[in-house]
């Protein structure tokens, strides 16, 4: 292991980890400039002396010929995607799968977002109402 200094040559010590480099950058003194420099991670084995290929889960590929899969029949051509409503991925059935328009708002031609206004409408009312709810506590503090 190496250490960097911009004063000093650096030195090379031995058995020192990643750890122990946390370590001593956490706990260094203003007075050092010894920057310690190593990329070496201690193996598992070594450490517990358990082997690594028992830690690590086995990792499976989503297999798109899967009988639960085709099922049903889907509307969008997203095979691999999971079904988020009306047989459609999340982003098929906010494209095509909403029909409702606002009915509240004077957008009537939008698509319907929440509380029967368009996202724009939805979002101005959020907004406004989030701004004098501070406003109000504001003034109740004073």
């Amino acid at each position: 292991m190496e250490y960097i200094n911009s004063d000093k040559t650096m030195e090379i010590r031995p058995m020192l980890s990643v750890f122990t480099n946390m370590f001593s950058l956490l706990n260094m003194s203003p007075a050092d400039s010894v920057w310690p420099m190593s990329l070496v991670l201690p193996s598992l084995e070594r450490l517990s002396g358990v082997n690594d290929k028992k830690l690590l889960p086995k990792i499976q590929q989503a297999d798109s010929s899967k009988s639960e899969n085709q099922s049903c029949e889907r509307v969008c051509t997203h095979r691999d995607k999971k079904i988020y409503a009306k047989n459609m991925c999340n982003n098929c059935y906010r494209r095509f799968g909403k029909d409702k328009l606002a009915w509240t708002c004077p957008h009537r031609d939008r698509q319907h977002y929440a509380k029967g206004k368009c996202q724009l409408c939805y979002l101005k009312e959020y907004h406004r109402s989030r701004v004098f709810e501070k406003r109000h506590k504001r003034q109740d503090l004073k």
